[in-house]
Parts: structure tokens; sequence; C-alpha cells
């Protein structure tokens, strides 16, 4: 189907954009052929013509919609349009709408990097799916590419401070076993993402990687989404524990209410997946799964489990828990666990990171 006949969905007046992710399509189809992915079946990419994009972008900032998630599977596939619909995005930004897409990172170069360096803070959502960074493993998914690469274009991307950088993982992959992708894990966690999603192969129906799951003893639930439960490589155990984990990294580390106590934290233990790992035996010990603590509360719970689970001194990860309060809250009072807040700087609560949500330290 040609890509501009296809209607526009969002009609003049609606009023329920309020706190709403509004989905876009601008292409069909996708450049790479990863086996576990639908779009590696269809053998080309279909753009709409830009000229239908840029009315419609234009209409999403003139509705004043909070977020724009373009749902195209490699957004910036076609160099020449990519800078395009950046540029225009650049030129007619209102300060109100956010624009989401999904890249590929080793396709990006220094003239588009150049155009993401211009917008306004906030304005752009980026979505990279590392996967893994064990090579056998993306050999093995027809997902060849440069992990080196991928770090330095992240690493670019962030010395911009102006985007949010959101990276992918994938567990139960084939040849990555709970050791690799612990590796994986620490790999792009070093890379600081503003967001770090821990996600789980799903065997599509239809995808390639279904008539590999007998080749790589790929278990997978009959119900959907079909999500792997065991791999040659990886036990059904060993999943239930990172589905904690990915808990703990939503909870800490991407709601960013601790950032100065995880830095903290990291000190006491090897690398940061074991950090986590523990984190989540932690709250299973605890039973916290089950009686979800309150957002305040969570505070309490990291002070205890530095307290139980390392040798830090308690009174600098208070310091650093007082600190990470303060930047993120706004209390009526000061809860016993907090300290005077540190004097080498200002809490500024009229201004927040429109990256993280925190209030801003200022000297």
């Amino acid at each position: 189907m040609n890509m501009d006949s296809l209607p526009f969905i969002y009609e003049e007046g609606m009023t329920d954009f309020d706190n709403r992710i509004v989905y876009y399509e601008s292409s069909r189809g996708c450049p790479y052929r990863c086996s576990y992915c639908l779009s590696s079946i269809d053998k080309t990419v279909r753009y709409r013509s830009l000229p239908f994009v840029f009315r419609e972008i234009q209409f999403f900032l003139d509705e004043e919609v909070p977020q724009v998630k373009f749902i195209d599977r490699t957004f910036n596939s076609n160099k020449e349009r990519t800078e395009a619909i950046w540029n225009y995005i650049l030129e007619h930004d209102t300060g109100k709408t956010n624009f989401h897409f999904e890249i590929a990172a080793e396709l990006i170069d220094k003239e588009e990097i150049e155009i993401l360096r211009k917008m306004r803070p906030g304005a752009i959502k980026l979505e990279i799916g590392v996967q893994t960074t064990n090579q056998d493993t993306l050999l093995a998914v027809n997902r060849p590419s440069s992990i080196r690469k991928i770090s330095k274009v992240v690493e670019e991307l962030s010395a911009t401070h102006t985007l949010h950088i959101h990276l992918d993982l994938i567990a139960g992959l084939p040849y990555e076993g709970y050791r690799s992708f612990r590796n994986s894990f620490n790999d792009v966690y070093a890379l600081a993402p503003t967001q770090l999603q821990l996600g789980f192969l799903k065997v599509l129906k239809g995808a390639p990687i279904e008539e590999d799951c007998e080749k790589f003893a790929i278990v997978r639930s009959e119900d959907a989404p079909y999500e792997v439960l065991s791999t040659r490589w990886l036990r059904f155990d060993e999943l239930c524990h990172l589905k904690n984990m990915e808990e703990m990294v939503d909870i800490f580390y991407n709601s960013h209410q601790f950032t100065h106590t995880l830095k903290l934290l990291e000190k006491a233990f090897e690398t940061p997946f074991d950090m986590f790992s523990a984190m989540a035996d932690y709250y299973k010990e605890k039973n916290y799964f089950i009686k979800t603590p309150a957002r305040f509360r969570r505070y309490e719970i990291m002070l205890d489990f530095s307290e139980e689970k390392t040798t830090l001194y308690e009174e600098e990860v208070r310091e650093a828990l007082t600190l990470d309060y303060y930047l993120r809250e706004e209390p009526k009072s000061r809860p016993d666990f907090v300290k005077e807040p540190p004097q080498k700087g200002r809490i500024d609560t009229s201004q927040r990171d429109p990256l993280t949500g925190n209030f801003l330290l200022v000297e």
C-alpha cells in the first residue's frame, strides 16, 4: 500500500491529547533483518511523503501534544529524510511537544548529531536497540553491528546534554547465558543512558526465530506475547531473577530518584549488574515484590539495604539519599532519615531538569 494513501487518524478539535502519547507512523518496513522481529519479513521500506509528514507534525505542534512517538522501526534509515524531519522540528518547535524516535545508532553521522545538538533540551527522545554486546548472539539473530561504533555515537549524543537516550537490552537471545547478559548489561550501563530497558525475547508467530526454537532449545509461553521461558543458555530461574532485576532498574535507575545514591552504592559491588542483582534478592527476601512500597518508602529501603548488604559508611549513604530526596520531592516536612541538606549547593525548586524531572542543584 502506498503510504500516502493512508488516512491521518487524528482530527482537529480532539480534546483528549492531555497526558497522552500519540503514536505516528511515517514509514513501514526495516532495512535490517533481525530474526526476532516481524518487520524482518517485509523486504522493503516505504515512506510517507515529506509534505504529508510536515503537515501532520505541524498538527501535533499546534495541538500541543505532549509526546509524539514515531513507530517507524528504524527512523533514520534514510539520511536525507531524517535530517529534513529533524530540521522541521527544530525550526517549528513550540516548546510543548517532544518527539520519540527509534534509531540505529551506527547510522548516525556528525551532521545529524549537530542538528540534534541544537534542539531544545527534552524535545527529542532517542531509543536505541543495543539488545546485546555478545557478537555471537548478534550474528545468530542476523543483526551484525559494531558495538564500538554504537558506544561512540551514544557518547556523542549524550554529550549534547539535550537528548533523552533510551537503550534497550533483550534477555533470552541465542548464545547469551546469564554471565554473558551480565556483561551486556554492564557495557550498556556504562554508557549512562537516561533510561535502560531490560526486555525479554518474544518469539512472535511468523518471525524467523520461531523456526529456530528447537535449534536453540527455546521454550516460550504459548500465550501472547509469547515470551521466552528458557533457552539452552539461560535457565527459567535465571530469567525470573532478571525479571526482578528489571523492576529494580525501573524503580531505582529509570526513575532518577536515586542518582547520587546509586553512584555511591556501586562502589560496594564488583559491577552495576551485581548491585541490581543484590537489590532484587533483597526485595524478594523482604517480600517487597508483593507488598509494593510507596515511593517515599523506597528511600528508607535503600538505606536499610545499604546497612544490611554493604559495608558503606552509613552517614555517607544518608547524605546521598538526602540530596536525592530533595532534588526529586517537594516535602512539607523532613523525614526521619533525612539529614540537613549539603551546604555545597542550593536546590532550585523553581526549575527541573527536562531529561530527568529532578530539581536543579545550583552552586
